[in-house]
């Protein structure tokens, strides 16, 4: 498991910040004990420090693609927003001898970190907006970190609404969206409330597979969500397990940043009944807190009802519960 969280790296080191967590991980696999490997940068920040032609060449002299250096590499991401955004006071250029950035430059540097990380499915983005400063931003860091473990922690969760006349080419709009083509598949599992999934997910030819396991928490918030990384052989074995009882999930995923939250629109197209659904991770409950683009139309907050989970969504006897 790696967690990231996002530095400044110096320009040149794509190559040497490979090899580094390589090694870090190889160390890891070898350990009899549960490990949990921690990256100050990773190497798409160097991104934020190119043109975008010089990153395509750097990319194509290393033989790689960004799905391998953004979403394989890496299990999670967590990006702190750097504090010339939302906690000017306590920016400063005495503390750190390696920054040279002013407070606007440290604003558009931090957008572009942001903007080289989008697209990566456990992105997580902490800001400067609560109360507590320094210690809180640390706190919800760590909180993160352990949900993304699989521990039940008091963390944000995922709002997740419906939206109506969804467009993709309103996301023009937008600095930056990614867009992917993601195939989910339920498997069986001897506990019906369990969520047992397979996901593979796509860009421009290039794909990364995952396992899911979702149990049902004393909540519907509390929620554990065990999840873990698959070669295309494994996903090939385990797909045999398919449940015959549900239908695959086929959908165009665009994820995106907007004011600081992370956002994620799944628009699913091989159903009976078609589902866009818009999802956020927040702390925030209330929804009229949330900093929606202005040109998505949200429906229904759908967070907490059973009857939209993709889970529910899929099962072929669903027509006949209505």
């Amino acid at each position: 498991f790696f967690f990231l969280m996002i530095r400044r790296p110096p320009r040149s080191t794509q190559s040497r910040s490979s090899a580094a967590s390589d090694v870090y991980k190889r160390q890891a696999l070898l350990c009899k004990q549960q490990a949990v490997v921690l990256c100050d940068r990773g190497v798409m920040d160097i991104k934020a420090y190119m043109t975008d032609e010089e990153w395509t060449i750097l990319i194509d002299d290393q033989n790689t693609n960004e799905m391998v250096l953004r979403d394989q590499r890496y299990d999670a991401v967590i990006h702190l927003v750097t504090s010339a955004k939302g906690a000017e006071k306590f920016y400063s250029l005495e503390n750190n001898q390696a920054r040279s950035e002013g407070l606007e430059l440290a604003k558009q540097i931090d957008d572009k970190l942001i903007s080289c990380w989008v697209g990566h499915q456990e992105l997580t983005i902490v800001d400067n907006s609560q109360e507590g400063a320094f210690e809180r931003k640390m706190q919800r860091t760590l909180e993160a970190a352990l949900k993304m473990l699989g521990h039940d922690v008091n963390v944000g969760v995922y709002k997740k609404y419906l939206l109506e006349g969804f467009k993709e080419e309103d996301l023009k709009q937008l600095q930056k969206y990614e867009k992917f083509q993601v195939e989910d598949y339920f498997l069986e599992h001897e506990e019906l409330n369990v969520e047992n999934k397979l996901r593979k997910r796509g860009q421009n030819s290039n794909f990364t597979y995952m396992h899911f396991l979702r149990i049902p928490g004393k909540t519907p918030e509390k929620r554990v969500q065990l999840r873990s990384q698959l070669s295309a052989r494994q996903f090939r074995t385990l797909i045999q397990q398919q449940d015959p009882n549900s239908y695959p999930l086929l959908y165009n995923r665009y994820t995106f940043a907007y004011q600081h939250f992370t956002f994620i629109i799944d628009d699913i197209y091989n159903l009976p009944e078609k589902y866009t659904y818009l999802r956020v991770e927040t702390d925030i409950e209330d929804s009229s807190k949330i900093v929606f683009p202005p040109f998505l139309k949200v429906a229904k907050d759908v967070t907490y009802d059973f009857n939209y989970t993709t889970f529910s969504i899929s099962k072929k006897d669903r027509e006949n519960k209505k």
